[in-house]
């Protein structure tokens, strides 16, 4: 890989690291103008337009069968509107600061749940 190659993919990684911190106190920010439940409906409306923009042009859509259905329902209320309905809600109450610690221990926390109660 050339050098140029190489200062562009860091230069691009640590660019995507610094939005992703940035991310909690943004939503600070917001949370301080707007209800949370009305950022977070704005901030997945456009998260799932961008997805199906990408989607259609990238021509991968395909039919999802009635189980498929199920599980991304499931995924999108619990991975997608909870996770970030209740982070929008915990930062009207706490600090950004404190919020990004939180999830940062969360994939910590996860694995010694894991390990503690199915022993993987």
């Amino acid at each position: 890989m050339s050098q140029k190659r190489v200062l562009l993919t860091y230069g691009l990684v640590l660019s995507i690291m610094v939005l992703w911190g940035l991310n909690v106190v943004i939503i600070k920010i917001l949370v301080e103008d707007l209800p949370p439940q009305t950022m977070t409906a704005f901030r997945i409306m456009i998260a799932g337009i961008t997805a199906l923009i990408i989607i259609v042009l990238g021509k991968s859509f395909r039919r999802l069968s009635k189980r498929e259905w199920l599980y991304t329902l499931l995924g999108c209320i619990f991975g997608v509107i909870l996770h970030h309905l209740l982070v929008a809600v915990g930062l009207t109450m706490i600090d950004a600061s404190n919020a990004s610690l939180i999830l940062a221990l969360v994939p910590l926390t996860t694995a010694l749940l894991s390990f503690i109660f199915l022993g993987e």
